[in-house]
């Protein structure tokens, strides 16, 4: 028989080792569930001095909390978003936290911030210890100045410690010689000839993501040709340069192990492509494109076929296993169609995905159809625009063999989305929920935006829309964030939608924008919703209240709620903590008394 005395227990490991737990878990995790568990975890959390501050996700009443109980010597980590989730966040942190003691901060991240918080963080926090800082500074900022952001720019890269850079505002800044970062990533153009000067001043530099590079009349070809051969990571978004310029670009990576474009300016030629990567980049593992343009006419399959047919040799197949998919589609915009061809490697390199179901096109590839058929072409796609019609006469052949795939082995093709921007009406409905666990894993959604318009005939088609997108959809469990918008001219059929809607919400949700008509509509939806965190109310327009009122209530029936009114129709709440009312402060004091067996 075991000796409870010596079986072993959690509670007696070493210091060091809930620290190194700690180090993987939010400030959040530790302070109010791991802290609330037993004494020594509480002394533990209460000791511990590397917090990471994460306020991107938080409720009101936690924030406060964390900011007033955990010293600012204790926090290595600090996110801050000003996101419309979370209003005012940055500038209630600064008249709470004396950010002149955070002394021990190694990562930085702020987002949505407009320049004068971020000129206070800047000007008071150490940013020599920075390692780690990712800005993106709000476009929303009236008072952006470019001097000043070349000045923000030119210090940050200059940073002696910092080896992790990520700005969506990077100005004409000077870049010094021989400058510590490693990884890069500018979200917005930068000029050929800025390109150039990274590439020279930053000769520690293993990893550059930019969006695009635009051609300027100062060209890199006006200067000597300097090899960066740290460099082993490139990719470029939404690119618009012709292929020569590109190679001219590339001539100076020869190091390059992973590449990534993404460009519509025109198709990849693969012998071309399979020429320079042989000569230039030896050491190339990856190469990942997406190459989408604009067709005169209907695309035949014969254009596809002499596209595709490059990319075919032995280079491509054998040695590199570097797989294409040539396609076209048919694009029906303002009563017009357009025409494209997309040609791209294997799985996607896309995040992000328009895709429409189902839509007539001819498809090639050039991998084998079990490789296709494993879900593995869309598995690095994170968000999915589906666009879902009723005609199920279409039928093409890249989909009815997806379709079968799918039903064989019941796997989507958008096996790892998260996030999901979905058009939906009644007439549809019937059509979309067939469809929808086909293309999309519905128990990984975390955020959802559903577009519902058009919405005719709902005493007909209500039930099934209630318990086809109710049930199917809204009540997965993993779902965090909510966004509803819908189109109606109907004002009856408007208050019955809006009705059915609230009933609809999933109880787990944190973040949540849908339409009211009615302030009782409040207390209805916080009663169903009880993990919300923060809240966008569209007030329709025929609705007798103002977004004063919505103001009010919060005032009223809320402790520490933050609200600011974006439009005569739509006010953000940051939710502070309910107040209790009298019958439920009786309930509290009234706790059943606790019995043991005797």
């Amino acid at each position: 028989m075991t000796d409870e005395k010596n079986t072993p227990s959690i509670e007696f490991l070493p210091a060091e080792i809930f620290y190194r737990i700690f180090d993987y878990l939010d400030a959040s995790t530790i302070f109010f569930s791991v802290r609330q568990t037993c004494r020594r975890c509480y002394d533990l959390a209460n000791a511990y001095n590397r917090y990471n501050f994460d306020f991107s996700s938080i409720s009101k009443s936690e924030f406060a909390c964390l900011c007033r109980s955990i010293e600012p010597e204790n926090v290595t980590s600090l996110t801050l978003a000003d996101e419309r989730q979370y209003p005012k966040q940055t500038e209630i942190f600064l008249s709470m936290v004396d950010i002149r003691r955070l002394i021990r901060l190694h990562t930085l991240n702020l987002f949505r911030i407009d320049q004068s918080y971020l000129n206070s963080i800047l000007t008071q926090i150490n940013m020599n210890s920075i390692v780690s800082c990712h800005i993106q500074i709000s476009n929303e900022d009236s008072n952006l100045s470019y001097t000043i952001l070349q000045t923000l720019s030119s210090r940050l890269i200059s940073l002696p410690n910092l080896r992790k850079l990520e700005h969506n505002r990077f100005m004409n800044f000077v870049c010094p010689i021989n400058c510590s970062i490693h990884h890069l990533t500018v979200h917005q153009p930068i000029t050929l000839s800025k390109f150039y000067e990274l590439l020279v001043a930053m000769s520690h530099l293993k990893t550059l993501v930019v969006n695009d590079i635009l051609q300027m009349p100062i060209s890199i070809t006006n200067s000597p040709m300097i090899f960066h051969r740290n460099l082993t990571s490139l990719t470029i978004n939404d690119i618009d340069l012709k292929v020569d310029l590109i190679e001219s670009l590339l001539l100076l990576t020869p190091s390059l192990q992973y590449l990534k474009l993404i460009f519509s300016y025109e198709l990849f030629n693969g012998e071309r492509w399979e020429e320079f990567i042989d000569v230039n980049l030896s050491q190339l593992t990856r190469f990942e494109f997406f190459c989408s343009v604009v067709h005169e006419e209907n695309v035949s399959k014969a254009v596809l076929e002499r596209t595709i047919a490059p990319f075919r040799s032995s280079l491509w197949i054998e040695k590199k296993k570097w797989y294409v998919n040539c396609e076209s589609s048919t694009w029906s915009l303002e009563r017009t169609n357009r025409f494209f061809i997309n040609l791209y490697s294997i799985p996607v390199c896309k995040s992000s995905f328009q895709y429409m179901w189902p839509y007539e096109n001819c498809f090639l590839t050039t991998c084998p159809v079990k490789t296709m058929l494993d879900s593995t072409m869309m598995e690095h796609v994170d968000t999915v625009d589906l666009k879902l019609t009723n005609n199920t006469a279409i039928r093409t052949s890249k989909q009815r063999i997806i379709h079968e795939a799918m039903r064989a082995d019941r796997r989507p093709l958008f096996p790892n989305a998260t996030k999901l921007y979905f058009d939906i009406n009644t007439q549809h409905s019937k059509y979309s929920c067939k469809y929808l666990p086909l293309l999309v894993n519905l128990t990984k959604l975390v955020h959802l935006e559903l577009n519902s318009f058009e919405l005719v005939d709902w005493d007909k088609h209500s039930n099934r829309w209630k318990n086809q997108i109710g049930t199917q959809i809204l009540q997965n469990i993993h779902l965090q964030s909510l966004i509803i918008h819908h189109e109606i001219s109907s004002w009856s059929t408007r208050l019955k939608v809006v009705e059915t809607i609230h009933k609809l919400l999933p109880a787990q949700i944190s973040y949540l924008q849908v339409p009211i008509n009615d302030l009782n509509q409040i207390e209805i939806i916080l009663e169903r919703c009880r993990q919300l965190r923060s809240v966008l109310f569209a007030i329709e327009y025929y609705a007798k209240i103002e977004p004063e009122q919505v103001v009010q209530w919060f005032t009223e029936n809320t402790l520490g709620s933050v609200c600011e009114i974006i439009t005569d129709k739509k006010l953000l709440i940051w939710i502070g903590r309910r107040k209790i009312t009298n019958d439920e402060d009786i309930s509290h004091k009234h706790k059943r008394m606790k019995l043991t067996e005797q």
